[in-house]
């Protein structure tokens, strides 16, 4: 599988976003990062991905690329920065630089580099010091 292809597919799980359903998609997205040949192999540069992703958008109208745009944006913040964090190595280094290249060419639409644990820590809520987060698998 190719890079773009498993973000664009990763889409899907950006609904539901919750506590739920947050930590398995972050897994089934971890495994398939993992299974993605150009970055085991180190030949996908950071500057490859942008443009990949701009080929692509070309072939949308304006008003469909934007909404592409913004839901990339999610998964890139979500699932991938997370993910080939957690990686190490190659992957980590590659998705940092490529942060800050989105950032260049998409620059409404930047994203910000996080771990997985600030995101879960992101659905705790309290309120006067009760904690507010409930699961719906309970």
């Amino acid at each position: 599988m190719e890079i773009l292809q498993l973000l664009i597919d990763t889409r899907a799980s950006l609904t539901p976003f919750d506590y739920d359903h947050y930590p398995d998609a972050f897994e089934a997205f971890r495994s398939r990062l993992s299974a993605v040949k150009e970055l085991q192999e180190e030949r996908l540069t950071a500057e490859e991905i942008p443009k990949r992703f701009a080929a692509y958008y070309a072939t949308h109208p304006p008003r469909q690329q934007k909404k592409e745009i913004d839901a990339d944006r999610q998964v890139l913040a979500l699932f991938f920065t997370p993910a080939a964090g957690m990686n190490g190595g190659y992957a980590a280094a590659l998705a940092e630089e490529f942060c800050e290249l989105w950032a260049r060419q998409y620059p409404k639409y930047r994203y910000y580099s996080s771990t997985y644990e600030k995101i879960m820590a992101g659905f705790d809520a309290n309120l006067l010091g009760l904690p507010l987060r409930k699961s719906s698998r309970k």
